[in-house]
């Protein structure tokens, strides 16, 4: 059975809406806020009027965010074959929805910067300026380390083991797009030889490790920069050039809501577990790894 509801004086609701009692008979007879008028008496319901408060509450976007936690979890940033499989993989038994969108890791960290996603993967090679701005707000948790390097034909094998190679041949070069961790990664790669992403002939840009390789099986380009599972997946040469560290970003605030923690712990779990496909060119030893 409900409880019986409870009806204000003008004064009492004046205290709850923090206005001068005179100013709450303005706003009832002017219908913005719920009140009954009987018998020449206004009256006011306690739960109707403090859930209207409630519903008037402007909250800032990044509480607007925390309260969709109750519902959905929203990663965004850089491509994975790993990070999918794992969501994939817990997805259904997930007390929510969570959803990835691959849209490279620095889109990932200003998502996460401008309160529109609740997590952000990346690797970039050094905490970028937006993380280090927060000031501890935002914990980077390391999921893995993995290799990156040239995809290339079989045929190719003996006659591209570097990036200088590929400008020199003048060969057709599969290029992710700016602002993937990957593009970076080729403009550095680049740079350690006195090169330019200029020097490159290159097509694309390609959103994916696995479209980058697909690019090279098919022909449709010579070469390109990507994970070794990519090359494994589609039968390519892989030449490694880079290891590099895989990061997950999370507000700190964020990371006590049970949702979100149970998301953590079961990907944490997950990649150190048996369950995780066989994984070319990934290693854990710092999977876990908290840095503030």
């Amino acid at each position: 059975m409900s409880a019986k509801a409870r009806y204000l004086t003008a004064a009492e609701a004046a205290r709850i809406l923090r206005i001068n009692p005179k100013k709450v008979y303005v706003l009832a007879a002017q219908g913005e806020i719920p009140a009954a008028r009987l018998g020449g008496k206004w009256l006011f319901s306690e739960n109707i009027l403090r859930d209207f408060l409630d519903g008037r509450t402007r909250r800032p976007r990044g509480m607007q965010l925390f309260d969709l936690l109750d519902s959905v979890i929203i990663l965004q940033g850089s491509d994975d074959w790993l990070l999918d499989r794992a969501i994939e993989d817990l997805r259904p038994d997930l007390p929510v929805a969570a959803v990835a969108a691959r849209v490279g890791s620095r889109a990932g960290l200003d998502a996460l910067s401008q309160n529109r996603a609740h997590l952000a993967c990346f690797h970039l090679p050094s905490p970028v300026s937006l993380l280090d701005a927060r000031d501890g707000t935002v914990q980077r948790i390391e999921l893995f380390s993995r290799e990156q390097g040239l995809l290339l034909p079989r045929s190719r094998r003996r006659q591209v083991r570097s990036l200088h190679d590929v400008v020199r041949g003048g060969l057709r070069f599969a290029l992710r797009q700016p602002g993937s961790g990957t593009h970076a990664l080729t403009d550095r790669l680049l740079a350690a030889r006195g090169l330019a992403l200029s020097d490159l002939r290159s097509l694309g840009p390609f959103h994916s490790h696995l479209e980058t390789a697909l690019s090279v099986a098919r022909g449709q380009a010579d070469c390109g920069l990507g994970i070794r599972v990519a090359a494994e997946l589609c039968d390519l040469e892989f030449v490694p050039l880079e290891r590099e560290r895989f990061w997950l970003a999370a507000p700190t605030g964020a990371m006590g809501h049970p949702h979100l923690a149970l998301f953590l712990q079961r990907l944490l779990e997950w990649l150190l577990s048996g369950r995780k496909p066989e994984a070319p060119g990934y290693t854990f030893a710092d999977t876990g790894k908290l840095v503030a």
